[in-house]
This record gives C-alpha cells, sequence and structure tokens, in this order.
C-alpha cells in the first residue's frame, strides 16, 4: 500500500511539475510573440516616420517649383530635392530586412508594395528634374499618389487586425 501511495505522490508532483512548466512556457511563447510584435512595430515606426517626411518634402518641393518651374535650377532646390528622394527610395532595402510576425505578413507586404512604388517614384522624379522632362514628374507624382493608396490599404488591414 505504501508503494501505492508513493507512486501517486511521485506521479501527482510530476504532472504538477509538467503542468507549471507547459504554463510557464506557454506565457514563455506568448510574451515572445508579443515582444516580436512589438520590435517589428518600432522598426516599422522608425522607417516610416522619416518616409512620410520625405513623401510630404517632394510634395512641397513639387508646389514650389510648379509655381516657378525656374527654381529646380536652384541649387538650394535641388540639395534639399535630392535629400528628399534619397530617403523616399531607401524603405524598400529596409523593409526587406525585418521579418514580420505572421498576423502581420500582409500588412508587410503592402508596405513591401508602397515601397517599391516609392522607390520607384523617387527615380523618376529625379530624372525629370535632371532632364527637366515634367511628364516624368507627372509620372512621379501618379506613383506617389499610388505609394498613397497602398498604405491606406495596409491601414485598413492593420484595424481588421486590431477589430479582432
Amino acid at each position: 500500500m505504501k508503494f501505492g501511495k508513493t507512486l501517486l505522490v511521485l506521479v501527482l508532483a510530476m504532472l504538477f511539475v509538467f503542468v507549471a512548466m507547459t504554463a510557464s512556457a506557454q506565457v514563455d511563447t506568448k510574451a515572445e510573440a508579443v515582444l516580436k510584435q512589438v520590435v517589428y512595430a518600432n522598426k516599422v515606426t522608425e522607417i516610416m516616420s522619416p518616409w512620410i517626411m520625405a513623401m510630404k518634402g517632394v510634395g512641397e518641393q513639387s508646389t514650389l517649383a510648379g509655381a516657378s518651374p525656374m527654381l529646380m535650377l536652384d541649387a538650394d532646390w535641388r540639395r534639399l530635392t535630392v535629400v528628399y528622394l534619397a530617403v523616399l527610395g531607401t524603405p524598400e532595402g529596409w523593409l526587406k530586412e525585418l521579418t514580420p510576425p505572421a498576423h502581420l505578413k500582409p500588412v508587410h507586404r503592402e508596405l513591401l508594395k508602397a515601397a517599391k512604388l516609392s522607390t520607384q517614384a523617387a527615380a523618376l522624379y529625379a530624372k525629370g528634374v535632371d532632364t527637366m522632362d515634367g511628364s516624368k514628374i507627372i509620372a512621379a507624382s501618379r506613383k506617389m499618389a499610388e505609394v498613397g493608396k497602398v498604405m491606406g490599404k495596409a491601414t485598413a488591414l492593420l484595424e481588421k487586425l486590431r477589430i479582432k
């Protein structure tokens, strides 16, 4: 009879340890998932801030040049525009380096699409300014409008995730 009680106590102790370890592992897994999401979100925020600033900057430069096309020959205007265009071309590479959590992969794909369009727009705009070709600048503006639409889609996907 003592052996039966000892065995029962041993089995219960092992079960308790197993349950405790499983619960701890689940908490660790959940904490790890949350941490990965936070790290990813922080990195995306670091990318988005200058990207949005550059989009606004190119828009402002375009408005100024639209009012006075000869401004595109001004060295200061060109220097500032080059900086904005350089920033517009960088998010694609930065985003490709990130690995999103599984549930954020659709959002990440949209951000990558927007970044690719942004890179294309920056290249078109630069060619347009270098050659004083308004059609390239207009094409770049259209690409930037597409960037906005794709970013809107990414935002909508994020909103759907928040609801759940």
